[in-house]
């Protein structure tokens, strides 16, 4: 009896390791972030505010603008921008080691990338100066950058300035 019961331990004992060991981690390795890979530029979004109001609200609260005339005046004022800031044809890289290439034209730059608070931040670094920009999405085909920004002027000369905002939305995809 006492064999038998030896005997059934040493199975029980085998069958436990087997199954123990056919059931390890199947992880191999750190997750990648979504990130890493190559990016290219796909559209460009303007949004512009004076005092937290849109743009065109702003001109015409002023008296001087129609809501035509000022709806006519963002949209110029935003297709300049947009062209000033034309990204047709940039990509950029992420490595996974923290390193990063901008692709714009004929013009290549090395630098590297932080994503902070939870990836809702992208630190960019080229040539010592780094720039902070909000990521609105990042998934692994889609990835949302927004900056914004602002200046104190007084375009209504009224003798106070405005609080201007541009806020700028790049998207790009892999």
């Amino acid at each position: 009896m006492q064999n038998k019961i030896k005997s059934l331990f040493i199975i029980c004992l085998i069958a436990s390791i087997s199954i123990l060991t056919s059931c390890g981690s199947d992880d191999d390795g750190p997750a990648v972030s979504p990130i890493v890979g190559t990016w290219t530029y796909n559209a460009i979004d303007l949004n512009i505010t004076v005092n937290n109001q849109p743009f065109a609200a702003f001109l015409v609260s002023t008296g001087e603008y129609t809501a035509a005339e000022a709806a006519a005046f963002e949209a110029f004022l935003k297709a300049t921008f947009i062209s000033e800031a034309d990204l047709t044809g940039s990509s950029i890289t992420f490595n996974a080691d923290g390193t990063c290439r901008l692709v714009d034209g004929s013009t290549t730059e090395s630098g590297t990338y932080a994503l902070q608070s939870n990836n809702t931040i992208l630190s960019l670094t080229f040539d010592g100066d780094t720039q902070l920009l909000d990521v609105k999405e990042l998934t692994n085909n889609r990835l949302v950058l927004s900056f914004t920004e602002e200046d104190f002027e007084d375009i209504d000369e009224d003798g106070v300035n405005e609080n201007i905002k541009l806020i700028f939305e790049i998207t790009f995809v892999k």
